[in-house]
Formats: C-alpha cells, structure tokens, sequence
C-alpha cells in the first residue's frame, strides 16, 4: 500500500468517522443525560475533558474499522499466514518502500488506542488490561477481515498492532511520570523501533549488493516430496559477473522523459508529471498525445501514443520499424533477434549478451499502425555496465538448497519435484546490480515452473 493511498484512505474514512462518531455520541448523549444523570448519577458528573476523549475514542475506532473493513472489496477467500514476521522478510528482500510503509502503518495506527485507554479509564493504566483490550480489538478486525473476505488474517498484524498500542501507552506513562529511568522504560517500544529501524537502514545502506526479491520469506514443505531429476550438476565453485543496472534518479528520469518528449517537437512546458515511488509517469495531452512510464531501478520504460489509438495495426519490414525508433533517439543493437509477434506487433530480444565491460539483455516491443506511425513501445532492452567477478555457489550446491526447500513458489505444500534443466541466469536486485542465479526448469506438482536460487553466498 503506497503513503498516497493510505493519505487518500484515511481522509476517505475520517469523513464517515465523523459521521459514526456524531450519531454515537448523539446517542450516548442522549441515554447519559435523561437516563444516566437523572436515575444513576447521583450527583457525579463525566467531565468534559473526559467527553472529550471519549469523543476521540470513538471517532478513532470508527475510522479504523472504516479502514481496514470497509475500504476493500471481497477479494481473500479465507486467507491465514500464522509466520510471524513474515512481511518483515518480506519488505527486506524486496526492499520495497510500500511494503515497508505498510508495516509502520499497521503499528502507529494502535498507538492512539495505546494513548486514549489509558486516559480514559484508570483500569487500562495496567499494561495487562491495556494489551488484552488491544489484542481483542485487533483480533476482532483481523476476524471480520477473514470471514468476510476483506482481508488476511495475519499474525504479523496482530504483532504489530500490540506493538502500536504499547508504544502509545508507553508514552502516556512517561508523561505520568517524573523519574527519567521510568520515562525510558515506558518508551523503551518506541526507542526499539527507532534503533532497530535505524540499524536496518545503517546495515542496507553498507551491504554491497541489494537483496533479491525471489529469496523466500519461508522454507517450502518438502517432508512428504518426492525429488528427482536426470541430471549431474556439477559440484565445483566458479565466478560470474555482477553488473549494475543505469538507475536513475528522479531528476534523470525527468530529463530521460524531456528529451524523448523534444525528439516529438513537444513544448515540455506542458508536460504532466505524475512521480510514484519507484517510477514516473509523464504525459502530454495536446493535439498529439503521448506519455512515456520511466522505472527509476533500471531506467526501463513504456510509451504511447494516444493520437494512434484508433488506428489499426499494419506490417512493415524490420528496416523501417528502425528507421521510425531512430527518429525517437532509440538504437537496437544489430545483434538483437527480431521477431514479428503478430499483425503490427514486433519484438527485439537479446539475452545475456556480453562485452568486456558490458551485458545487453531484454526486449523491446513495439506496435505500428496503418498510419506509418509507432503507437506504443515497451522498452526493456537494458545495457548493465560490468561491475566486478565474484565467486558462486556451484551447481550442487544450488541443487541441495532446492531440495531443502529453500525457493519461493505460492504452493508451498511440495509433494513431486522434478528437474528437468539448469541454467546461470541474472536478476536485478533491490539496488540495482543484476546478480547471478541458478534458475530451475522444474515439474511441480504436475505444472511446469521456474524456482530461482541465488547464485551468490
């Protein structure tokens, strides 16, 4: 879940928080003042303060309930992950902002809970009431999320919401009290997060190579599998090539996207830029509209032409397709295969082609209409600069981490694993450089797949 989504989310069902909260406390108004302060009371009366808060309570669990329940359609059919920190390895490997946004949002999101219970009633100043409110609240949203399909029941979830509410408990109880070493302990939650969080980012930040997403947050089942395969691997070490991708950053990107917009005679004065996290989107909508997608990682991108939308595809012979990219700054290499896909739709492939300093691997696909023009072009043909050589695991030793389970696949119940190939690959890692793996041509369970090994210790 992108920060952008998760803003537009909360502004979404602040909206209907207000509205629950105002009939609720209309309600409770009402049955306080006619029914409890006449028959009950006895003279004692709630303070405003503590309507006030309570007003605050309930508008957070109506927003939070709007939240997680209501925002999203149906679409998990009683989905369970019981791995305990799973989408923290999950966000590592992938090293994915949205994953990681997510997690911290699911923790500050308990912290007014952690903060108003406390405030409100003198029997949650008591961490053991406090966590079991907090772990009835949360174990009612991941419920209702799994019955009625809205959601996964997720004990990472649920860890993380106690987790939210200790932080914002722990706040309140440093503000309660005046000893500094009381203060610390109360905060300890939060300081935790603070340096662990810190420490992840110092321990990344050094790492030479990024992670790769393909690494698998949990071992398959492979207690009951059957494993065989025709093939001797070989058992010996050897090296391979690390090479790193032509990244861009955000202003490289925009200057990336400004030039091909000037290749069209585009006044880029006019260009619309919409910036995502990992990517960009610029468009222009004029008399001739375009737009072109640019993925900062490996500086990969798409292009359309909207003024071609209603025009059909037609052939043409490979000479002009190059000519046409020619005119827009793009260059395929001679060495690329071509390929006529179907009626006006053609690709370029080069896998793994190396130079001294450099590897040329990818596609690049295009469409050509009846109008002598390139309506849209997707353009993963990438040329990775040479980094250094590094040593890697040999064949065998990729083999046995295979059979101990040691892949990512959806289906992790393993009951028949057959290898028919393998093969030295490359996948672009989480900073940019294209790493060596073993890739596995693999029946599994009837269905033929791909599991990836990483090359590198």
């Amino acid at each position: 879940m992108k920060l952008e989504e998760i803003v537009r989310m909360l502004q979404q069902n602040l909206l209907l928080g207000l509205v629950a909260t105002a009939i609720i406390c209309l309600i409770l108004f009402l049955s306080y003042r006619y029914i409890y302060v006449r028959k009950f009371a006895k003279g004692h009366r709630v303070s405003r303060k503590k309507m006030f808060l309570f007003t605050l309570l309930i508008l957070y669990i109506t927003s939070v309930c709007a939240l997680t329940l209501l925002s999203r359609g149906a679409n998990y059919n009683g989905i369970v992950n019981l791995a305990l920190f799973s989408s923290y390895r999950e966000a590592w490997y992938t090293f994915s902002l949205r994953n990681w946004e997510y997690i911290y949002f699911n923790i500050l999101m308990f912290v007014p809970f952690g903060i108003l219970l406390p405030l409100l009633f003198k029997r949650f100043t008591s961490l053991p009431w406090m966590l079991l409110a907090a772990i009835i609240f949360t174990g009612f949203i991941e419920s209702i999320q799994y019955i009625t399909g809205t959601g996964i029941f997720e004990l990472d979830d649920l860890f993380n919401n106690l987790l939210g509410a200790c932080i914002g408990f722990g706040i309140v109880k440093a503000c309660m009290n005046k000893r500094w070493y009381t203060r610390l302990l109360a905060t300890l939650p939060l300081l935790l997060v603070i340096v662990l969080s810190a420490a992840m980012l110092l321990y990344y930040d050094q790492k030479e190579f990024g992670n790769l997403a393909s690494t698998p947050v949990s071992k398959a089942h492979m207690k009951e599998a059957n494993v065989s395969t025709e093939i001797s691997f070989d058992s010996t070490s050897h090296v391979a090539n690390v090479y790193k991708a032509p990244r861009l950053t955000k202003e490289e990107a925009k200057q990336k996207a400004y030039a091909f917009f000037k290749e069209m005679n585009i006044d880029t004065s006019s260009i619309e830029i919409i910036d995502y996290q990992n990517e960009a989107l610029y468009r222009y909508n004029g008399e001739e509209a375009y737009s072109i997608y640019i993925y900062y990682l490996d500086g990969s991108y798409n292009t359309y032409n909207y003024s071609e939308l209603e025009a059909s595809l037609m052939d043409t012979t490979e000479e002009t397709l190059r000519s046409e990219l020619k005119k827009m700054a793009i260059t395929i290499p001679e060495q690329a295969q071509f390929k006529r896909m179907d009626k006006g739709q053609y690709k370029w492939f080069l896998h793994q082609f190396a130079t001294d300093h450099q590897l040329i691997d990818g596609t690049l696909t295009l469409d050509y209409t009846t109008n002598h023009a390139i309506q849209s072009i997707e353009n993963n043909l990438i040329y990775y600069e040479k980094v250094k050589e590094v040593s890697i695991k040999s064949e065998k030793q990729a083999y046995d981490e295979l059979q101990s389970g040691q892949f990512n696949v959806y289906d992790r119940n393993i009951k028949d694993l057959h290898v028919k190939k393998i093969t030295l690959d490359y996948e672009l890692d989480s900073k940019g450089f294209y790493q060596p793996v073993y890739v596995f041509n693999v029946i599994l369970n009837g269905e033929k797949t791909t599991l990836t090994i990483a090359a590198i210790d």
